[in-house]
């Protein structure tokens, strides 16, 4: 097969995400040239690149090897692919040659036809992948529900585009586009990747409009189809299949909680931006805690930090804040991560905070973006004192158990709760808190939802939330906290007294039974039972 090489190499780079660097079978490290196609499948998304210098080839190409082996070729020079030899290519060009081991047969590369799709249509390739993009953030890295691990896609009169990992959620409506099917498609995130990659290095033609105008507004289109466990995507002379999460997502729109009653806090989000910037070692050194509040004079404080390390403050003044008068909320604390990737990129324009209480998940807006929904962190304020705290007993004071600092770099869950900032200051005692903290919102919750003016899918929806963290935390302390190994405390013994003599109580004496009694053991040795007299 001769071809150019910058159009090899072009082909070679946008297929490379479906060819496995380290694959269960070898074969896959290649790409099959076959009937005027090269086609590379990782068993999850397959990849078909029409090429007419392919059309009377067939064999496999190693595709990370051939494409090193290129890197530093004129994209200007043609090269020739012999497969003649077995189990070697090999490779020439004007200048230079070179030999490439090749490992499996073609007639075993895996290639079957997919099977017939429920729908299709032709959807607006540019929108729809930006709207899966944006959603990757806000995926599960690892969960046991995999279809927090995918972006959801609700087809129908509307396509819906969301994503959610229990911390915080995306959704996008795209009200002009549609499909002739109701349902979902749970697309992974490496499919995304795949489709990314590909689309920036080969968009979808534009359809060419009748003047300049029509020109400028043309969209970029491609045909979609859905079939039972998968989705197809085609344009020009490209194919990608893969293979989607089962599964039920979701009710995303359930999530979102009524803001009727909420307070509207408007501002730039490139001041924000800066500001919060600004707070980045504060935030790392206090479990990525930032507190958000606001004030009667149009101000907005951000701030992190703790008195020990200290503490860093940057306002920025609001071009709207709109009150209730049965909402007085002035202030919310959110992990500083989530935050800074909900600004990153948004230089100008204007974000909407709404915010209900504390405890509720807030939304922000940001012009022609998704919605995005973030969970609040549990702080406690410095200008407040907790009314509820009670007084520590005395097994509570000086307990060195509650001073031992919490390791949370490999648990996935607790990071995305509280930072991703392994080391972090964050001991037994403040877990405690947060324990009780989730228990009680989860209760005010279940109670709520016996109340007619609270929507039982919100109400639930929250519910979950809440029974989420309850888990999360609970098992984190389960796992890593070792139960209490107190000691045996020797109980007091006395002489027996005989029938009918006062006792040093006052008491006397009616009769003497044998009991057993269990004795502290002694050093090294195991507990004993005795007879004694009471």
């Amino acid at each position: 097969m001769q071809i150019r090489i910058g159009k090899l190499r072009s082909c070679l780079t946008m297929m490379l995400p479906a060819v496995p660097a380290k694959p269960t079978l070898p074969i896959l490290t290649n790409i099959l040239v076959h009937n005027g196609k090269l086609t590379a499948n990782d068993t999850d998304n397959r990849i078909t690149v029409e090429i007419p210098e392919a059309r009377d080839s067939y064999f496999l190409l190693p595709a990370r090897s051939l494409l090193e082996m290129l890197k530093y070729i004129s994209g200007d020079e043609t090269i020739n692919l012999d497969p003649g030899a077995r189990k070697m290519l090999k490779v020439e060009w004007d200048g230079g040659k070179g030999t490439i081991a090749v490992s499996g047969n073609p007639d075993d590369f895996p290639n079957a036809a997919d099977p017939v799709a429920l729908a299709m249509a032709e959807v607006d390739g540019e929108s729809f992948l930006k709207a899966l993009v944006q959603m990757v953030s806000y995926t599960a890295a690892k969960s046991e529900r995999a279809t927090l691990e995918a972006v959801t896609v609700k087809l129908g009169e509307t396509v819906t585009v969301a994503a959610a990992d229990g911390f915080k959620m995306s959704l996008l409506s795209l009200p002009k586009m549609s499909f002739p099917w109701e349902g979902y498609a749970l697309i992974r995130k490496d499919t995304i990747h795949l489709l990314q990659t590909v689309w920036e290095i080969q968009p979808a033609k534009p359809l060419i409009g009748d003047d300049l105008l029509g020109l400028l507004s043309a969209k970029r289109l491609f045909n979609m189809s859905v079939r039972d466990g998968g989705i197809s995507i085609a344009y020009d002379n490209i194919t990608i299949s893969a293979v989607t999460v089962k599964g039920t997502p979701p009710d995303f729109l359930a999530l979102i909680p009524n803001t009727e009653n909420a307070v509207r806090v408007r501002f730039m989000a490139l001041d924000a931006g800066v500001a919060v910037r600004r707070l980045v070692k504060a935030a790392k050194e206090s479990s990525n805690i930032m507190r958000i509040q606001w004030t009667g004079d149009e101000i907005i404080n951000f701030s992190a930090g703790n008195p020990e390390t200290g503490t860093v403050c940057s306002d920025i003044r609001a071009l709207e804040i709109t009150r209730n008068k049965d909402n007085s909320a002035d202030r919310i604390a959110v992990n500083y991560s989530f935050f800074q990737e909900y600004l990153k990129n948004k230089d100008r324009g204007l974000v909407t905070m709404t915010v209900i209480d504390r405890k509720t998940p807030f939304v922000l807006n940001y012009t022609n973006e998704p919605l995005v929904l973030l969970m609040p962190m549990f702080v406690q304020w410095n200008d407040e004192k907790n009314e509820e705290e009670k007084p520590e007993t005395e097994d509570q004071k000086d307990n060195p158990a509650d001073d031992q600092v919490m390791d949370y770099s490999t648990d996935v869950e607790m990071s995305a709760l509280l930072g991703n900032n392994a080391g972090n200051p964050f001991t037994l005692k403040q877990l405690k808190e947060m324990i009780a903290e989730a228990e009680k919102n989860l209760a005010a919750w279940e109670e709520a939802k016996t109340r007619p003016d609270i929507k039982a899918e919100e109400a639930d929806a929250q519910i979950n939330i809440w029974k989420g963290q309850v888990e999360t935390l609970t098992t984190f302390r389960d796992d890593n906290v070792p139960e209490d190994e107190s000691p045996e405390v020797e109980k007091e013994t006395r002489e027996p007294v005989a029938v009918g003599e006062r006792t040093a109580e006052g008491g006397v004496v009616v009769a003497k039974v044998d009991v057993l009694t269990l004795d502290a053991p002694p050093e090294g040795g195991k507990k004993t039972r005795k007879k004694k007299a009471a």
